[in-house]
């Protein structure tokens, strides 16, 4: 980044979050394995953005992570100018929240906004309304002016302002910062239109210059008009280079990005293929090795006792194992698949009939808040998710009888469901890893189970355009699921 792009910071995404957002958004980025994640500063904003993405991602960049640039003024007003006109807009002077160590020196961002969908955006409400992040650069001014300049300007004594004014608090960038010359023989002044943004420079001779001219004559006027053309021209050309190599690299990047994708696909096909061939054809031979066991117990019928009997117990057990296995890597491999019609169904009757077949010693009590009216939506996908959900509280419940929580709220695109429990809970670092396949928190002959289920539950809701996240609960006890469910037309 230094050698491509002099004087960047780094390269990164932020997007917008709602309020009703923000626990969803932050339970994933820590799933995807920053668990102290939150969105910083502190406190109740509406909206927040927060920088998702930031390459390279090293020391200083880390310190970036998650901040809400909206919640700063000066941020603000170029993200704002840049979200309602569509184009790149640079902020005033800040203090980067990457200046931890060495010099602190002065910087701006800029901005390039990010809608979704094909537009025309050419109001400024369909912009807003589209608006979903931005692509931005952080960039420290020292380091930028230097990969403009070089070594510099000799015996030249160049300061650029922030805005029109030319204050020692909006003093971007000082060549001579040790000068004391007070009655240069050259000097000129002007405003630089950047990114919808002013500049103001301010370009004076230093004594060792002014030897070599002579007072007389115009070569200072010339040099003034030549030296200034060259900073304006060197100015727009690192920025017009930097959008350019930018643009390539962020072309090879998605190329890459989709040979990865179909990369993904094939060999989630030939996972699938897999399952299914496996969990298809291992079934007749467990089937044999059932009836075989069976025929022995009839064989010996009495005489099967002591150690022989716990075994042949043992061997039962191994075989529900496997047969429950088997199904479970069936219903991952067709997970998802095919055309399934939608349905108008009833949100609280669906949600209870899923916990009444499950809770059959009626051990368990449901405290459901779902809305009213029905819905369209794939209901036997739906059922599944909340069926396994259920079924996997009630299984690893530490004392047997307890307490189901399901919320369901609506939003503009998609339903927000929460299933909660009072159980023992999932700590923190198992997380991420109870939704991949055959991952068990305890012994299988502790608890029965395939280690499947969870990983069948991501799988489904992603098919369905959501996502979902396990989470903390408030009282601080049981596990909370959380995933959202896209609506059907």
């Amino acid at each position: 980044m230094n050698r491509l792009f002099p004087g960047i910071q780094g390269l990164g995404y932020a997007e917008w979050v709602t309020p009703e957002q923000r626990a969803s958004y932050e339970a994933a980025i820590r799933a995807e394995g920053f668990p102290k994640f939150k969105i910083r500063p502190a406190g109740q904003r509406s909206p927040y953005t927060s920088i998702t993405f930031l390459e390279p991602f090293d020391e200083r960049n880390k310190q970036a992570f998650g901040y809400d640039m909206y919640s700063n003024e000066m941020r603000r007003n170029a993200m704002n100018l840049a979200r309602d006109t569509g184009r790149v807009s640079i902020s005033g002077r800040v203090r980067l929240v990457q200046e931890i160590k060495g010099k602190v020196q002065a910087g701006f961002l800029m901005y390039l906004p990010y809608y979704k969908g094909a537009g025309p955006f050419d109001t400024v409400e369909k912009r807003r309304a589209a608006s979903k992040g931005f692509v931005y650069s952080p960039f420290r001014m020292d380091d930028l002016m230097k990969g403009i300049l070089g070594l510099g300007l000799p015996n030249v004594h160049l300061q650029i302002f922030d805005g029109k004014t030319t204050t020692p608090d909006s003093l971007m960038y000082n060549s001579a910062p040790e000068s004391t010359h007070a009655a240069p023989i050259f000097a000129d002044t002007l405003e630089l239109l950047m990114g919808q943004h002013y500049w103001t420079v301010k370009i004076t001779s230093l004594p060792p210059f002014e030897t070599l001219l002579d007072p007389v004559k115009s070569y200072a006027t010339l040099f003034a008009g030549v030296l200034t053309s060259l900073l304006f021209f060197g100015v727009l050309w690192s920025f017009a280079t930097t959008r350019q190599r930018a643009q390539v690299l962020a072309a090879k990047m998605t190329v890459a990005l989709e040979e990865h994708a179909n990369e993904l696909i094939r060999s989630n096909e030939e996972l699938e293929s897999f399952a299914y061939v496996a969990s298809h054809d291992l079934k007749a031979p467990l089937r044999g090795i059932d009836n075989l066991a069976t025929w022995i117990e009839e064989d010996l019928g009495e005489n099967l006792k002591g150690e022989s009997r716990e075994n042949m117990n043992l061997l039962r057990g191994r075989i529900k194992r496997l047969e429950a296995l088997l199904s479970d890597l069936l219903t991952f491999s067709r997970a998802g698949q095919g055309e399934v019609p939608t349905e108008t169904v009833n949100l609280n009757e669906l949600i209870s009939d899923s916990f009444d077949l499950l809770n059959v010693d009626r051990k368990f009590e449901l405290q459901l808040s779902a809305p009213v009216e029905p819905i369209k939506i794939i209901k036997t996908a739906l059922e599944q998710v909340i069926g396994n959900i259920f079924s996997n509280a009630l299984k690893h419940h530490d004392t047997g009888d307890g307490h189901l929580f399901v919320n369901v709220r609506e939003l503009d695109e998609s339903y927000e469901f929460t299933i909660a429990d009072d159980g023992p809970g999932i700590p923190s670092e198992h997380r991420e890893r109870v939704f991949k396949m055959f991952h068990t928190l305890q012994p299988r002959d502790t608890v029965e189970g395939s280690g499947i289920g969870l990983a069948i539950i991501r799988r489904i809701v992603e098919k369905q355009g959501g996502k979902i996240f396990l989470e903390d609960r408030a009282d601080g006890k049981g596990a909370l699921f959380r995933f959202h469910w896209n609506k059907t037309d």
